[in-house]
């Protein structure tokens, strides 16, 4: 009866185990699946905001031009040190965006890039921990016990001298 218990304890382990694997497979899988698209949307959300920013800098320096010429000032001097100031900082504000979307991106590839390795390593080892968690199961259930018995005595008795 033994061995019948042990098998039955080593088999539900196993499927336990296998089943176990696949969700935390899955799991891993769906939060690859979120990293790529909070990639894709932070992409899009960065480049729309650096566009933005661009045609507000536009803006700014073409008031600022229709500005300066209603005044009857010449775009010389002065007048044309603030207008390549406001263009420059416009530019770094937009370089700004960039680099905080792109290490943003970078975080957002980094977890997809770790999920999709821990899925394909869950993967790999399914099959192992199915089998490992069969035979404690089997040992567990009484199988071991069983089979030692048959034997004469426990595991690696003969090489003890038992």
């Amino acid at each position: 009866m033994g061995i019948v218990q042990g098998i039955v304890g080593g088999v539900l382990n196993a499927v336990g185990s296998f089943h176990a694997t696949r969700i935390e497979k899955q799991a891993a899988e769906y939060e690859a699946e979120k990293a790529a698209i909070s990639d894709y949307l932070t992409r899009q959300a960065g480049a729309s905001q650096e566009r933005d920013i661009r045609k507000e800098g536009r803006l700014t320096l073409g008031t600022q031009a229709a500005q300066t010429r209603a005044s009857g000032i010449t775009m010389e001097g002065s007048p044309l040190e603030v207008m390549a100031d406001s263009a420059a900082e416009n530019e770094l504000q937009a370089q700004r965006v960039r680099y905080s979307t792109e290490v943003t991106v970078r975080g957002y590839q980094d977890i997809f890039e770790m999920r999709k390795y821990e899925s394909k390593m869950l993967t790999r080892n399914m099959f192992n921990r199915a089998g490992a968690s069969f035979l404690q199961g089997f040992a567990g259930g009484g199988g071991g016990q069983a089979v030692a018995s048959m034997s004469g005595g426990g595991f690696g008795s003969s090489l003890m001298g038992s």
